[in-house]
């Protein structure tokens, strides 16, 4: 039976909420995350300290999890795993070549915990989560710093906006890996739509909703020469096993964003 146990990740005086549903979550399945306004911000200097966290954070579970009856282990890595010049990303015949630290990081964490997994004998799914969306976005990110500029009467530097790339709300990626963690998938699993997107159409969807077509500036920004013109997801792999579905369209989902951030700059006025 599924049982839902709520905690807000923010909240950093609920030590004795994250205490229970850390030994709750053990008992069964082991989820590793972390918050989704700095996961897909690969550059940023808070992430570097996850290199130095990884041995640490394996260590720390790799006893618990076993001892507390745990079966399962998911864990959350990223398409930057991948060749991110390969076009479509598919878990089994992409290449992995991470080129940053951050997705080092993952990639040599992954090779970790599958050793685990296997001595300790618990299943082990590793979800690659894409381009992520939605409420409370790091202010610094793609659809965050668009809708907080237009909403704000601020102009948008763009480049040509021709990169084709894979976004999901995060309420729908979350129930993706909420599926995986109930289930039996083992292995690596992409989690996207799987529905390639022009950046310039997701600008436009934004800019027309809020009627500021005034504000985008079109080609102000170069394009660097290692920029990858296409990164998209194969779900096949996630669908066919789980049969999860997006709840939402991509304009659905930009459009509770935009509905988010206008009370969230509000509050703050």
């Amino acid at each position: 039976m599924r049982r839902l146990l709520a905690l807000d990740l923010t909240d950093q005086k609920d030590t004795a909420g994250a205490r229970r549903v850390h030994v709750e979550l053990v008992r069964s399945v082991f989820l590793e995350c972390f918050n989704h306004k700095t996961h897909l911000s690969p550059r940023l200097p808070v992430n570097h300290q996850f290199i130095g966290r990884c041995a640490v954070h394996q260590d720390a579970h790799s006893t618990r999890l076993p001892r507390l009856g745990g079966r399962r282990a998911v864990c959350l890595g990223t398409y930057f795993e991948y060749d991110l010049h390969a076009g479509i990303c598919e878990e089994s015949g992409t290449r992995l070549a991470p080129a940053t630290l951050y997705a080092a990081a993952k990639h040599s964490l992954h090779g970790v915990a599958e050793t685990f997994a296997r001595v300790a004998g618990v299943e082990l799914a590793w979800v690659r989560l894409f381009f992520l969306y939605g409420p409370h976005e790091h202010p610094q990110r793609l659809v965050s710093s668009v809708i907080r500029a237009l909403l704000t009467g601020q102009r948008v530097r763009c480049s040509h906006g021709r990169q084709i790339r894979d976004f999901l709300h995060v309420a729908d990626a979350s129930d993706a890996v909420a599926q995986i963690a109930g289930g039996s998938v083992t292995g690596a699993i992409n989690v996207a739509s799987g529905r390639p997107v022009a950046i310039r159409d997701i600008i436009e969807h934004i800019k027309n909703r809020l009627d500021r077509h005034d504000l985008v500036d079109w080609g102000a920004v170069p394009v660097p020469a290692d920029d990858p013109l296409r990164i998209v997801a194969d779900v096949t792999r996630l669908t066919s096993i789980t049969g999860w579905q997006p709840s939402r369209s991509l304009e659905q989902g930009l459009d509770d964003t935009m509905d988010w951030w206008r009370v969230a700059i509000a509050n703050r006025a």
